[in-house]
Order: C-alpha cells, then structure tokens, then sequence
C-alpha cells in the first residue's frame, strides 16, 4: 500500500523554486489509497495497441502516447486549445497541476500534467509535520514520485497514475500504486534545462525486462497559477 499526500491549501502555487512560490498550508493529510482493480479503475478500450493488448491500465496510456491521439488536418482544436479550455475553467486534476506536457506532433488532442512529489515534501517539511510521517511514507517522499494525469480532448482519463523514481526517469511500478504484475510499463524522462520529454511504453517479459519500447517526445511547461483548479 502506497501513501499519497493530499493538501488543503488555501492558497497555491506550482512555481517550484520561483519567487513566486507561495503556499498557505491549512491542514496538511496524509490519505492513503486503495489498489483497486486495474479495470476497475481504466475499464477497457476496443481494439488496444498490440503493445498492451490485454493490460487495462495501459490501454488508456497508450492511446495518448502511441495512437489515436492525432487528428485529422482538419480538426477544428488541438491539444493546447483543449488545455487552454479546461485550464480557463479550473478543471485541471489540482493535485497534478504543476506543469503541462504536449507532444511534438501538431495536430495531437491529448496531453498529460503532473507534479512532482518534492513540493509536497517541501509543503510538510514547513509545516513541521514531515518528521511526524511514518519511516515507509518518509522514504517515499525522499525517493520521489510523479502525480500523472492524461487529457484526450480534453477529457480526463479515469484516474491519476503515480510513477516512482528511477535514476533519471519516473516508471510505474508495481506495488507501488500498481497491482502486480505489470506487463507494460509507462516512463517519463525530463531534461529539466529546456522541459523536454520522452514518454516510453515498455512491454515487459515475465522477468521484467524489457522486450519493446515505443516513444514519444515533447514539451513540458509550468501551469500558471492565476486560475485556480480545482477538479479530482
């Protein structure tokens, strides 16, 4: 069982580092969550990727990071005019909304957000409330995740992802937010100097290693902090 950090925060910030970094920190909890069934949480898509056919969970990945997530030429809106519409109406995933990611390809419709598990850190850290957590829900902390939440056209898929760390990268992992085993695997490199990223599929053997992998690559940029989200 893996512990997430929610915070009821009256005022927020995503700006990591930046002067404009501020939070106002009500009442700091720890919630934990359930490791529901995968399908439960995802259900099913028709005719998945042959990269994850028959894993729920990446049915639903994948459809952002490997097919259907491009439009005609002629689409009437793109990833970003999805984002911009949502962003306008707070309806962002708030605990995922520290920075946006859209793929290279013009004329994609889906894009994903995240956070990174250091602000919570730091959010409990101020608070005085960290050294307070137990030495499992420390040690996760300290060995960072991502908050992850994909959009296709705009349309929130069914639940938030958590990817651990690992070396330069954030992997999904089993036990860790996942049930076990995974039979693919979704990773996230960010080259932090200029936010560029790569999202990856690995399909994995029964021993875990890697038998495939197909990329993808973009942009990643700071949400601004003007309008406030607030959606699950």
């Amino acid at each position: 069982m893996a512990i997430a950090p929610l915070f009821a925060a009256q005022t927020r910030s995503w700006r990591y580092g930046c002067t404009a970094h501020t939070f106002v920190v009500i009442a700091p909890i720890v919630v934990k969550r359930s490791v529901r069934p995968l399908t439960r949480i995802f259900g099913s898509a028709s005719n998945p990727h042959p990269v994850v056919k028959g894993n729920a969970m990446f049915r639903v990945v994948a459809f952002i990071v490997l097919g259907s997530a491009l439009a005609s030429p002629s689409a009437a809106q793109t990833a970003r005019d999805y984002f911009n519409e949502l962003y306008k109406a707070g309806g962002l995933d708030a605990s995922a909304a520290q920075y946006v990611c859209f793929d290279d390809r013009p004329q994609a419709q889906s894009f994903f957000i995240f956070s990174e598990s250091r602000v919570y850190k730091d959010l409990l850290t101020r608070a005085g409330k960290f050294g307070s957590l137990s030495q499992k829900d420390q040690a996760e902390l300290k060995m960072g995740f991502l908050t992850y939440r994909g959009y296709d056209k705009g349309v929130p898929f069914s639940d938030e992802l958590f990817l651990a760390k690992d070396v330069d990268s954030w992997a999904t992992k089993a036990g860790f937010y996942m049930n076990s085993p995974l039979t693919s695997r979704l990773r996230v490199t960010v080259a932090w100097q200029t936010l560029r990223y790569r999202q990856t599929i690995e399909t994995l053997a029964p021993d875990s290693t890697i038998k495939a992998e197909r990329s993808t690559y973009g942009r990643c940029e700071l949400i601004p902090d003007t309008v406030p989200q607030k959606a699950n």
